[in-house]
């Protein structure tokens, strides 16, 4: 009997060790289901996306990972990328409810609520109790009772700006502007022209400016921005601008987004060359408010470099006002001289109507064994 049992041994454990890898492979799968989701409630869509797709490569047609694939990809708003990845699934997987789901997802998201509306229903139909599917329908019909959103593509800028003085005799300082922008239609990109007039010195100097900003995803933006003046007496001749910010870190258990910042320009003045380098963080808090630093680095030719800091909080008062309030003791260029200069701004922004927003703005500076600068301007944009 024994002998028996141990001929058995061998067996048992070749049938065991072949049912291991399954079962383990099964839970490594959910385990990176739950990675995924949990790294792209982080805003770390990247990392979600490359171990969901290592996943893919080893199971290909897992339905569980494609759909968490395709989430992932419309948290993201990369939509058509995920469109693509659910048109290659097979037609046996149209019918499952999870499927399903994530089609009507997208679609909501895509403000297609007709189709997404459709789809919840079919989705309800036949499972009554998928939560997710009623969320998402009662959702979608809130969406339908409202008017539908009038997508700008265009935006008109213009503005005036005084300057007064005091502790020393200088006359009045004014600049004038006109700017045109124009946006891709989802918003992510926009190029924009622009005129500024400066008065100043009892002279003046016109400028004008072109540039591009591009949100890459919901984690990374940037900009860039050149102008030309042309017989330039105290305004730079070429400005070069650069920056943008990505998110690094969410802080607290209500994952507050933290940002990082930077600031870039080089200015070409007649007669020197100025630098700025500004990084800096930024924490998007709750309900529409920010707080933003940075660190001023001025370098300019043949003198020393010169730091400061400024710091801002930006808030939403109500759904029509936003307004921010900022503090800064930071290096100031003039006429191709910096001195640094204590500042305090602060300003508002109105919407009149859809298509019309108010500005108003106010700075007070202090610029050392110089000038006290008080400043007041108020712009209007005009979107269609």
């Amino acid at each position: 009997m024994r002998d028996n049992r141990l001929r058995a041994l061998p067996f048992l454990v070749t049938f065991w060790l072949a049912c291991l890898p399954t079962a383990a492979f099964s839970m490594t799968t959910g385990n990176i289901i739950e990675q995924s989701r949990t790294l792209a409630a982080e805003h770390k869509y990247t990392q979600a996306l490359a171990i969901l797709q290592d996943a893919r490569k080893r199971e290909p047609d897992n339905i569980d990972l494609t759909v968490a694939f395709v989430s992932v990809l419309s948290w993201e708003g990369k939509y058509a990328q995920a469109q693509s990845v659910l048109n290659q699934l097979p037609s046996s997987a149209n019918d499952n409810a999870d499927v399903l789901l994530v089609r009507a997802d997208l679609a909501s998201y895509q403000q297609q609520y007709p189709l997404a509306q459709k789809l919840y229903l079919k989705i309800l139909s036949r499972y009554p109790h998928y939560q997710d599917a009623r969320i998402g329908l009662q959702r979608v019909q809130e969406n339908m009772k409202q008017p539908e959103t009038q997508v700008y593509l265009w935006q008109i800028d213009t503005g005036y700006e005084n300057s007064s003085f005091n502790r020393v005799n200088q006359a009045n300082w004014s600049q004038t502007f006109l700017q045109v922008s124009a946006f891709s239609r989802d918003h992510t990109t926009s190029i924009h022209e622009k005129i500024v007039e400066y008065d100043e010195f009892s002279t003046k100097n016109t400028e004008y400016e072109t540039g591009i900003d591009r949100i890459f995803s919901s984690t990374l933006s940037a900009y860039l921005y050149g102008s030309y003046t042309p017989n330039a007496t105290f305004r730079p001749r070429y400005h070069v601008a650069a920056g943008g910010a990505t998110h690094i870190a969410n802080l607290t258990k209500h994952r507050i987004p933290l940002w990082l910042t930077l600031d870039t320009s080089d200015d070409f003045y007649v007669a020197t060359r100025v630098i700025n380098i500004n990084p800096g963080i930024r924490i998007n808090l709750e309900h529409g408010w920010s707080f933003a630093t940075r660190r001023i680095d001025v370098y300019q030719l043949a003198t020393k470099p010169v730091y400061g800091e400024d710091y801002r909080l930006d808030g939403t008062i109500d759904t029509k006002t936003r307004g921010y309030i900022g503090y800064a003791n930071a290096p100031d260029t003039e006429n191709g001289i910096t001195v640094m200069t204590r500042s305090y701004f602060y300003g508002i922004d109105r919407d009149l109507s859809p298509r019309t927003t108010l500005h108003i703005s106010a700075t007070n500076e202090n610029r050392t064994a110089s000038y006290l600068r008080e400043v007041l301007d108020a712009g209007l944009s005009y979107r269609f």
